[in-house]
């Protein structure tokens, strides 16, 4: 570290302060619509173990598949919005913006 450039080491904190950022953003953002998809899944499971005597795992296993990846997927579209850059997390674009 000792050789490193000061100006790439700057670079490299800020390219992982904004993949933390955007990652807090896309977590915040799906966990309200995981919280309500897992509740009705584990409702319907509940449901449909006490009426039928043989539960079909494997379409039920393949439609919740389906619908974590969708909701990730609209969690992370609506997220990007709020995602930031690595010239955001350095602070570049305020000076590009003046000179």
């Amino acid at each position: 570290m000792a050789g490193e450039n000061p100006e790439s080491n700057w670079l490299r904190i800020a390219k992982t302060t904004a993949r933390r950022f955007n990652w807090a953003w896309f977590l915040d953002k799906l966990s309200l619509p995981l919280l309500i998809a897992g509740l009705l899944g584990a409702c319907l499971i509940m449901l449909a173990r006490r009426e039928w005597t043989i539960f079909p795992w494997a379409p039920s296993l393949a439609i919740a598949a389906g619908v974590l990846a969708s909701v990730a997927l609209i969690a992370w579209l609506i997220a990007r919005r709020h995602f930031t850059t690595q010239d955001t997390a350095t602070g570049e674009i305020g000076s590009r913006d003046e000179a």
